[in-house]
């Protein structure tokens, strides 16, 4: 563990006149002293900080001294190469500058140094030579690990060969690892390979004893946990075990941390910090209490006599405090990219082999997956302290964190921070994430630095309700509100949890949905007050409905009733009062925001508007971020009406533009409101004739002429046969029908007719992509149409229609 005095006169009384260290004797002030004494020539290379006093050697040969950037993080054995390679000038055979370069890398990884510079370019090529080496002592040791089949990394030398290698310096002597990696000799190397991994079994044992001693006195003394700095004592410790304690501490408490070991009067300590805070400096603050001590930033050692440590004590606390002060109070994490789950799965793989060496200073990069649905499956580990959970086909664990996972978890969808990792499984390599942390996506626009939208609580209080293994349940005048609304809540809520009941989905659909509110079932109920009527028909709101949000519903008549024990809430209120508008200034060099629900506008409106983006038909996740960059300099929001929410949070002035017909309120309420509050000018660039086209349109999807319905069901009748399936593509269908009945119409209005006879149970049909397949089940429709769902919310759409231009036109 260093030169040291008692070693120097050994050396003295054997006769060497030369001693060479490594990785150690850049504060060895009064060894080298000595050395000199005895006429022994010190050459020191090492690779620690310096003090205020430099040792009085032959020669120093410490990258810390120079002021050449790209080898200042040299690891100890780094510094031997370069010094090695320099005294024989390079020439040495290529294969045992290979060996060398191997032993190198080994050390690079196992000293924890910054991979950057010099040792990137030494670890990227001891990487690729590593299974080629001759030693047959490290030979075994990677057969031992299965890593010749295998890609070597950092990660599987940090964790899988290194822990071995050091296992004999931790509980004997560090020359069975050195005679491992010297000897020639075959049948030594298993010998001795076989012996390390017996120690490493010894070491890991004890490690976990020492671990269970040392969260027994923290979790005893509350005081250790609320001081900056964890310092952890205990009598009699491993000394080589007390650093990999240390590391376990940090990573279970996330604090730098000292962990000493007290002999007769002597401590000697072993420290790991956290990133962000050096260790170094904390220790150094009050070195002058200190027997020795020695290290950097994120790993440092210490040696203290128990009658000094009450001194030293406070100093390094107050350190450590100072530094803390200045670090944030969360933890940071620097998000790399944000992914998909398929992309993890094909490009994961090559990403990792193309950034190694990943590690200290290179870390493996950190990915974010928004808005997924992640199953909680499986508790692992000894005392079930870790997580195995899933997204798809990737599969994932989260360690010391199976007690974070809550309910809403389950329920809600996550945003997932993690790294990746590769492993083995039946010979096979996978990919696995590691992840950081997960939270709901409902937090999203606070993490983003958005606007946190008004429909948060509502968010929130849903949440809440299924927690309770309670129904919501939302209604909407229209299908069209349904489907935009629909869109918002499912980036929020896992698919599992909705169920959608209204007239464009099949009976059985309705059926099922139904039957699941009924039963009381803990779900997002999204329904048509068409869809509701008719359901109130056949069953009783069950006891495990608590609340209703009545969703952008115009004024009707008569409202549904629920029980006392149900809450009402209106998603968003409608407003009735009015305004003058004033004159609206539409240019690029102001914010804008442009509605439109027609292909053909968007092109007129690009035209007139370059600098614009576009959200119209993006997901969630997408438009989040789209408005983000909308809301940093002024410019052009091109927008199909999806309730998004968080409008009405934004602070800078803002004009509206009505370029097309809004089918419903849903789609421009939040606008509407904001021009009668004057947070924002309003004004409609579709015309008379716009609004008439949208009313045909209706009618082609929702028909409601009696000469069509007529002919459709005598069409029916006359050509296909009872209980048979008709197959066919949907063109020839349209073209057979125009034929029969000398009706010039296209699927658009047929679908629609077809929908409404299924209601009625004339019929039942099936589309898959262009095919189309019908059953004729009756002999005549059973009901009248004004029965049919489909056909009541073709009605809805209509009124939902005529009331939004009501509205529009009150305030214009």
């Amino acid at each position: 563990y260093g030169l040291n005095c008692q070693a120097v006169e050994e050396f003295a009384e054997q006769g060497y006149y030369v001693v060479i260290t490594v990785d150690c004797g850049i504060t060895s002030i009064e060894e080298a002293a000595l050395c000199k004494k005895f006429g022994i020539d010190l050459m020191i290379t090492d690779h620690h900080n310096p003090g205020d006093q430099l040792p009085e050697a032959l020669t120093i040969v410490n990258p810390k001294l120079d002021t050449y950037e790209n080898g200042k993080n040299l690891a100890g054995a780094g510094v031997a190469l370069k010094t090695a390679l320099a005294l024989t000038a390079m020439q040495i055979p290529q294969d045992l500058f290979r060996e060398w370069v191997i032993l190198a890398s080994l050390a690079t990884v196992a000293d924890v140094v910054p991979l950057l510079a010099e040792n990137r370019i030494l670890l990227k090529n001891g990487l690729k030579w590593m299974t080629q080496t001759r030693r047959p002592g490290l030979r075994k040791l990677f057969q031992s690990e299965g890593l010749f089949e295998q890609r070597i990394t950092t990660e599987k030398l940090a964790f899988q060969v290194i822990p071995k290698l050091n296992s004999a310096g931790r509980l004997e002597t560090a020359g069975i690892s050195i005679q491992a990696l010297l000897t020639q000799d075959v049948q030594e190397a298993e010998r001795l390979v076989a012996y390390l991994l017996h120690l490493n079994e010894r070491r890991r044992r004890l490690e976990n004893d020492m671990l269970q001693q040392a969260i027994q006195v923290i979790e005893s003394n509350s005081e250790i946990l609320e001081k900056p700095l964890l310092i952890v004592e205990g009598e009699g410790w491993n000394h080589g075990i007390i650093g990999i304690l240390a590391s376990r501490l940090v990573s279970k408490y996330h604090k730098p941390t000292l962990v000493i070991s007290w002999e007769e009067g002597i401590g000697k300590g072993s420290g790991r910090s956290i990133e962000g805070i050096s260790l170094y400096d904390i220790l150094a603050a009050g070195r002058k209490y200190l027997l020795r001590f020695g290290g950097h930033k994120m790993a440092a050692g210490l040696t203290v006599d128990q009658k000094s440590f009450s001194s030293y004590y406070p100093l390094a606390m107050a350190k450590a405090e100072q530094i803390m002060q200045q670090m944030k109070a969360e933890h940071t994490y620097y998000i790399d990219a944000e992914v998909t789950p398929q992309q993890v799965i094909t490009e994961g793989e090559s990403l990792l082999e193309k950034l190694e060496p990943l590690g200290e200073g290179n870390p493996a990069p950190l990915f974010l997956l928004r808005g997924v649905e992640v199953d909680f499956y499986k508790r692992i580990g000894k005392k079930q302290e870790h997580i195995l959970c899933r997204t798809g086909k990737l599969e994932g664990i989260a360690f010391h964190q199976a007690d974070d996972v809550r309910k809403e978890q389950s329920i809600c969808k996550q945003d997932v921070i993690f790294g990746i990792s590769e492993y083995e499984y039946m010979g096979v390599e996978r990919l696995q994430m590691l992840i950081k942390e997960f939270q709901p996506t409902e937090y999203y626009e606070q993490k983003c630095g958005l606007p946190v939208s008004p429909f948060a609580k509502n968010i929130d209080q849903m949440t809440e309700f299924l927690k309770q293994k309670k129904s919501v349940l939302l209604l909407y005048d229209d299908v069209r509100s349904l489907k935009k609304h629909e869109i918002v809540l499912r980036f929020y809520f896992n698919a599992s949890y909705f169920e959608i009941l209204h007239g464009e989905i099949s009976i059985r659909e309705r059926k099922l949905a139904g039957e699941a509110l009924a039963r009381g079932e803990s779900k997002i109920f999204l329904v048509t007050h068409a869809a509701m009527e008719q359901w109130v028909k056949k069953y009783s709101f069950p006891e495990t409905l608590s609340i209703v949000y009545q969703c952008w519903n115009r004024p009707r008549e008569c409202n549904q009733s629920f029980s006392e024990t149900v809450q009402v809430e209106e998603w968003e209120k409608i407003e009735e009062t009015i305004r003058v508008p004033e004159v609206v200034d539409q240019h690029e060099k102001s914010w804008g925001i442009v509605y439109l629900n027609r292909p053909s506008t968007v092109g007129k409106i690009v035209q007139r508007f370059p600098q614009n983006i576009n959200e119209v038909q993006k997901n969630m996740d997408e438009r989040f971020i789209l408005r983000q960059h909308w809301q940093k300099e002024p410019g052009v929001l091109l927008t199909d009406g999806v309730p998004v929410g968080n409008e009405m949070a934004y602070q800078i002035p803002f004009w509206v533009e009505l370029a097309d017909v809004p089918y419903t309120l849903s789609e421009i309420q939040i606008w509407l409101k904001q021009a009668m509050e004057k947070k924002c000018l309003l004004s409609c660039s579709f015309s008379q004739g716009d609004i008439q086209q949208a009313y045909r349109v209706l009618e082609k999807i929702y028909p409601v002429e009696e000469l069509l319905f007529e002919t459709m069901e005598r069409f029916i009748l006359q050509t296909f046969e009872m209980d048979k399936n008709y197959t066919g593509p949907i063109e020839k269908f349209v073209r057979f029908y125009q034929a029969k009945t000398g009706i010039p119409v296209g699927w658009t209005e047929l679908e629609g007719l077809l929908r409404i006879f299924c209601d009625l149970g004339l019929c039942m049909y099936r589309e898959k992509g262009s095919i189309l397949t019908i059953k004729r089940l009756s002999d005549s429709a059973s009901i009248p149409k004004e029965e049919s769902l489909y056909f009541l919310e073709g009605c809805e759409r209509r009124a939902s229609l005529r009331y939004c231009l009501q509205r529009i036109a009150m305030l214009l």
